[in-house]
């Protein structure tokens, strides 16, 4: 569990081949909604042009204090943050 400010905003959860990490929000999303957010080892530039092979639109890259980010729809509009892995 990693503490900010006085309080916890996730927790991880290890496997073999990867992470499950939930995150504590502010606001609850609408019922029905989710927020899913990946971590992936290559670049975002890369993502981006493979996404949009498959007629999928990413958003703008972003740098965030965390790293970079970009968001694509899932089938029914929901978004999906894929985020680059910084290497240790």
């Amino acid at each position: 569990t990693v503490d900010y400010r006085g309080g916890p905003v996730w927790t991880a959860f290890r496997g073999t081949d990867g992470v499950l990490a939930l995150h504590t929000v502010d606001e609850l999303p609408a019922p029905g909604r989710v927020a899913l957010s990946l971590v992936a080892d290559d670049t975002l530039e890369e993502i981006v042009v493979r996404v949009a092979r498959h007629g999928v639109e990413a958003s703008s890259i972003e740098t965030q204090p965390f790293g970079r980010s970009t968001v694509v729809q899932d089938p029914d509009g929901l978004p999906i943050q894929i985020n680059e892995h910084a290497p240790d």
